[in-house]
């Protein structure tokens, strides 16, 4: 009797656990558009189901916590920028979810790449 007990235990601390994605929570579903004028970029974030945001704009410098940011470019190269949305800024990792894209900062001049 007491085995049954034990495994009636693990069983339901195991499915308490299953259930920790709740239906109720938002579908996180990161994006982002960018317009630049010459090397000074504007981020357009069009995330939904999330309320924190975190940009790496790929050129080494440091890393944004706003929703819209702006970015100088150092150079008119090709950098890669990425998007984090997660629900809050202390959540874990599996909660969030990215995404990224080629960021060229001089539109208006002919792509060398």
């Amino acid at each position: 009797m007491k085995i049954t007990h034990t495994l009636l235990l693990v069983f339901a601390v195991a499915l308490m656990g299953a259930c920790s994605d709740s239906p109720t929570e938002p579908r996180i579903t990161p994006g982002f558009d960018v317009s630049c004028y010459q090397q000074f970029c504007s981020f357009q974030n069009n995330s939904t189901g999330g309320n924190y945001a975190a940009w790496i704009f790929g050129d080494g410098s440091p890393n944004s916590t706003q929703w819209q940011p702006t970015h100088l470019y150092p150079s008119c190269e090709r950098f890669q920028a990425r998007l984090t949305i997660c629900p809050g800024p202390n959540s874990a990792a599996n909660k969030c979810d990215e995404t990224s894209g080629v960021i060229y900062p001089c539109p208006n001049v002919a792509d060398p790449y």
